[in-house]
């Protein structure tokens, strides 16, 4: 019998908002303030198209946390998932988790696949027992490099992630869960495609 599996993106699909801004406010404090035209030149840069998005995202992402050790970075995003499920309502869109922990308790295998890195994703996965894929973070041992270990957790790179994490994909029922068309390499996958699904 096959069995189900479920790949669902994060940010957008199962949130309210994108939580990369959110976290970059939560962790960098009234830093965040001074920060804004930096991350405002970024994004320009980006949407010429004279930077990638995992260029703009190690750019981004160096300005606020470059030097904070891999624990520190951890402990902050541990706590920022707490805060967002401690208001559930409010950050979370209607029917999202309720599809988590209704296939949970089905025994259906639940795969987070984000492009956010796995500093806040982890955590959210722990919180529900389920697995997770996400963007990668460099560390040295004078901490967090600034940079993107290995590539940026999007659109095909979703799919190779899958792929090298499960072998024999075809031995599941995939459903999997979208908003945007960078989750549409993920979302071809399935044989149950399910685009901005949750409403609220």
């Amino acid at each position: 019998m096959r069995h189900i599996l479920i790949l669902t993106d994060f940010d957008g699909t199962l949130t309210k908002r994108d939580t990369f801004p959110m976290f970059l406010r939560f962790a960098g404090g009234n830093r965040f303030w001074c920060m804004l035209p930096a991350i405002a030149w970024h994004v320009v840069l980006l949407k010429m198209g004279l930077t990638s998005a995992q260029q703009t995202k190690e750019a981004i992402l160096s300005c606020f946390f470059k030097g904070w050790s891999r624990e520190k970075l951890h402990a902050t995003g541990k706590q920022f998932i707490s805060g967002l499920l401690e208001r559930e309502k409010t950050f979370f869109r209607s029917g999202a988790l309720e599809m988590i922990r209704e296939s949970r308790k089905n025994g259906e295998r639940i795969i987070i696949v984000s492009a956010s890195p796995e500093e806040w994703i982890a955590p959210f996965a722990a919180a529900f027992g389920i697995e997770y894929i996400a963007t990668r973070l460099e560390y040295s041992e004078r901490g967090f490099t600034g940079k993107i270990a290995d590539k940026n957790c999007n659109g095909e790179e979703k799919v190779r992630r899958v792929k090298k994490l499960i072998h024999g994909l075809d031995s599941y029922i995939i459903y999997a869960y979208g908003d945007s068309t960078s989750d549409l390499p993920m979302l071809a996958l399935a044989s149950k495609k399910f685009y901005r699904p949750f409403c609220g």
